[in-house]
């Protein structure tokens, strides 16, 4: 088994906005007078920003979310993204350079753009209008050309149910295959317009339909059922997924099949676990996805070489993959993610950046809490899948740029259906959450801003029932942790957790309005103030209040709210000194900023009635970061070749090594036990300059120190590390 090699060559623009953002916020202190815009020409420079995320419609309707930006200074809204709708599958057409999907729920084809920010509808000549005709398509394919269309619809009320086909001149769809069964797969060979159908119930069975002559015929493939497949047409080579096994064939000659390799030598996949595979003709190689549950992928990369090489690939699963290709041009492997099952509704659009380790998340989901990180400039975000079936943690820039992913997290029981707090400890760099774990236990988790994938937990409740946990935050300027537990109140505690105490008993009608828990969770935050040496809190249909740090006798009413308002997302932007949060009165949506300690208000942002505000972020950004490679190019390049510790250190059995490089060349990077034996060699071959990481397997070998070593043309560097098994 070929081990996998990741190394990060993060884009030099992103390293240039990174580099001079953090410049920026060290160097010179932002700006506290609110409101009232500062004076200063170097502090009118800045920019406060209004990060909003609006649901337009329903998913149901095909609509989507949109991620739009508003300067309180002025000026047009700014799209950063938008979330297209739910889809069932995809296909890419290079020549045209874009997706073609279905949507689902409504019926109809749309092409995509390769960027997935925006759609269009595919316009027949003589198709009768009416979001109904293509209502329950489920499964499509078409040819390059975008001129011959088959699909698979279950429309009960028109009566359709089977494989259909139509031509973009077409006036209606013709039947070419009846069958109530949904298909597991769908085909297309674009020579010859021949269908291959791989049916939900097939006995080893592929039913083929060549559209030129009208004959169907039926494919003996294999002995038992057959779970996933792909073609390629230019040799006739069929793949396919059966009894555990990858098998290949020529179409024309079935009865000779080659075993490529068994599941078991590399996952523990079952012989008949939902599968999805990708032929990359040009590398001679598959990419697997299993579903190993109904919330985990197990993601492979297969070369079919002389002994084939299996690679683990680190995707971060979105539920069942139902469709993924392969990007040359970007070394990038985009998938769409379903829900609970194979059969779900798709909604996930991600890209896997080989070089990078970066996965990238298109578009905007449904943001239900955002929080901004002063010092690396990203704003993160709590984003709901459109068919909750999972919460996605993303990251970004306030100009919409860099957007990648951090977490993904399923729902695998009501229990954990919100995950409304999150939180930004500066000094600790990391990012806290609260989650549920599997055993039904609340707990809050920590992610390490410097390399998102060293997580933890910080503390596991031990409650008497499911979801008491409403809300937490982080002082860290006195180094402790508050949480809000339902039926009693305010907990203090250590940074550890080794003493609690608590801190405000709950009223009796304080939380009157809480009597249903899904009501509950979106609904209560706290933020802790240090600076004015408070715990602010909201409370549905009351207002916002809050308790003394040090004494809490009483919870003083800072602000009312109408009875049936939904006040949600409190945050406390430290650069204004401003509490922000978002009111729902109604058909009336606002985004509000009140100063501290009188509760003037000072930003007072209303939205249209049509556009649903889910979360809203005031932000305090420089537009003159975002600078152009040229001017800025000399000045953030390393100046010297470096090599970092690893990390984690100790570490069982993975470990990141990160370095820099001042220019491009031969890099060489090799792993020594100390008997200096070479027990691995990580990296060989030519690097850009810049900064990198590559990811190291120790799994195979026994604990102790072992010495990395980084060679190029006129350097060498070397550091130890440490194996604990």
């Amino acid at each position: 088994m070929r081990q996998l090699v990741t190394p990060i060559s993060f884009p030099v623009a992103r390293l240039v906005r990174l580099t001079l953002f953090a410049l920026l916020l060290s160097a010179s202190s932002l700006y506290a007078q609110f409101p009232g815009w500062p004076a200063s020409s170097e502090e009118a420079q800045k920019d406060t920003l209004v990060l909003t995320n609006h649901r337009l419609g329903s998913a149901a309707s095909g609509t989507y979310s949109i991620l739009h930006s508003r300067s309180l200074s002025g000026g047009d809204t700014d799209t950063l993204g938008r979330y297209l709708g739910l889809y069932s599958n995809f296909q890419y057409l290079p020549e045209s350079q874009r997706f073609f999907t279905t949507a689902d729920l409504t019926g109809g084809f749309y092409y995509i753009d390769r960027n997935l920010q925006h759609r269009e509808a595919v316009e027949f000549s003589n198709a009768p209008g009416g979001e109904t005709y293509f209502f329950g398509v489920r499964q499509i394919v078409t040819d390059n050309q975008g001129e011959h269309f088959f699909f698979y619809q279950r429309n009960v009320p028109r009566g359709l149910n089977g494989f259909f086909y139509m031509g973009i001149n077409d006036s209606v769809h013709t039947e070419v295959y009846n069958n109530v069964q949904e298909p597991m797969d769908m085909i297309l060979d674009h020579s010859n317009l021949a269908l291959y159908m791989l049916l939900n119930n097939n006995n080893g069975t592929i039913i083929r339909y060549t559209h030129d002559t009208g004959v169907i015929d039926t494919l003996n493939v294999a002995p038992s059922r057959v779970m996933a497949m792909d073609f390629h047409a230019e040799s006739g080579t069929l793949f396919y997924y059966n009894d555990g096994r990858f098998y290949r064939s020529n179409v024309n000659d079935l009865a000779q099949r080659e075993e490529i390799i068994r599941a078991a030598s590399f996952s523990d996949a079952g012989p008949f676990t939902f599968t999805k595979m990708h032929y990359d003709h040009n590398q001679n190689r598959l990419f697997v996805a299993f579903r190993v549950n109904s919330h985990l992928n197990q993601a492979f990369e297969i070369r079919l070489d002389e002994t084939p090489e299996v690679t683990t690939l680190n995707l971060p699963n979105h539920g069942f993959v139902q469709s993924m290709v392969y990007f040359e041009d970007t070394n990038s492997l985009v998938s769409l993610g379903a829900g609970m099952t194979n059969l779900s509704t798709g909604n996930i659009f991600l890209e896997y950046d080989f070089d990078s380790g970066v996965t990238h998340v298109p578009g905007s989901n449904q943001a239900e809490v955002m929080v901004f990180d002063r010092a690396s400039g990203y704003v993160y975000q709590i984003e709901q899948t459109h068919s909750r079936t999972a919460y996605l943690i993303t990251r970004m820039y306030p100009d919409g740029s860099a957007r990648e992913l951090v977490a993904w997290m399923p729902m695998n029981s009501m229990a954990n259906r919100y995950l409304s707090t999150i939180r930004i400890d500066e000094t600790g760099r990391r990012l806290l959450y609260l989650w549920i774990n599997g055993a039904g236990n609340e707990y809050i988790g920590s992610i390490n801003l410097n390399d998102i994938h060293d997580r933890g937990v910080v503390h596991e409740f031990e409650t008497d029932g499911p979801r008491m946990i409403a809300s937490f935050d982080y002082d860290e300027v006195n180094d402790m942790f508050y949480y809000l537990h339902l039926d009693e109140g305010f907990y203090k505690c250590d940074a550890s957790f080794d003493s609690c105490n608590l801190h405000w008993a709950r009223g009796n009608d304080t939380y009157s309005q809480f009597t249903d828990l899904d009501n509950a969770y979106p609904n209560i935050l706290m933020k802790v103030v240090p600076e004015s040496n408070h715990l602010f809190f909201n409370v549905h249909g009351v207002g916002i209040r809050y308790v003394n740090l040090d004494n809490a006798q009483e919870a003083v009413l800072l602000r009312t709210t109408f009875e049936n308002a939904t006040m949600r997302n409190l945050q406390y932007n430290p650069d204004l000194q401003l509490l922000t949060m978002y009111e729902q009165i109604g058909f009336q949506r606002t985004l509000r900023g009140f100063s501290l300690p009188n509760a003037e208000t000072a930003v007072d942002e209303r939205f249209d009635t049509g556009n649903q505000l889910t979360s809203g972020l005031v932000v305090v950004f420089d537009p003159s970061v975002l600078v152009s490679i040229d001017d800025a190019l000399v000045t953030t390049l390393p100046t010297e070749i470096m090599l970092g510790q690893n990390y984690p250190n100790p570490f069982n059995p993975t470990t990141r090594i990160p370095f820099t490089l001042q220019e491009s060349g031969n890099v060489t990077l090799e792993v020594y036990d100390v008997t200096g034996r070479k027990v691995a060699t990580l990296m060989n071959g030519m690097l850009p300059a810049g900064t990198h990481t590559v990811s190291f397997d120790a799994r195979d070998l026994s604990s102790g120190l072992y010495l990395y070593r980084l060679s190029t043309g006129s350097s060498v560097e070397a550091r130890m590390m440490t194996l604990i098994k």
